[in-house]
């Protein structure tokens, strides 16, 4: 089955949304997957890496989901990064959306904060 995959700290770490946590994750918040991750907070990242984790663990818990989260987190991963590189990855790998989409979105993304880093230093300036 393929899955997207990370090194962390000398392990390799396996995700993949399968239809069976979707459909749970689904009724739990109330909202179609594509429409959660936009959510962006801690407790959207949390949840979507305990699913991710269940295909290869079926007892992952939440509270596991915590614990890799703080590690991505003090091996210098962010908030963002997670995001991005884990929870849309494998949001790709599990045929939510194509590489291409993904690419596009994060390209379109990353200019428009570029655009607002500029606009908010070009603010300061002015002071």
């Amino acid at each position: 089955m393929k899955s997207y995959t990370i090194d962390l700290n000398n392990r390799k770490i396996n995700f993949k949304y399968r239809s069976v946590d979707c459909v749970n994750l689904e009724a739990e918040v109330k909202m179609p997957i594509l429409k959660y991750v936009q959510n962006e907070d801690v407790t959207m990242c949390i949840n979507l890496l305990l699913y991710a984790r269940k295909f290869e663990n079926e007892n992952f818990t939440k509270e596991e989901a915590c614990n890799l989260y703080d590690e991505l987190i003090s091996a210098g991963w962010t908030y963002k990064k997670i995001v991005q590189d884990i929870i849309y990855e494998t949001l790709v790998v599990s045929g939510f959306l194509t590489k291409k989409e993904w690419e596009e979105t994060k390209e379109i993304t990353e200019m428009m904060e570029e655009k607002m880093k500029k606009r908010m230093l070009d603010s300061m300036e002015s002071i």
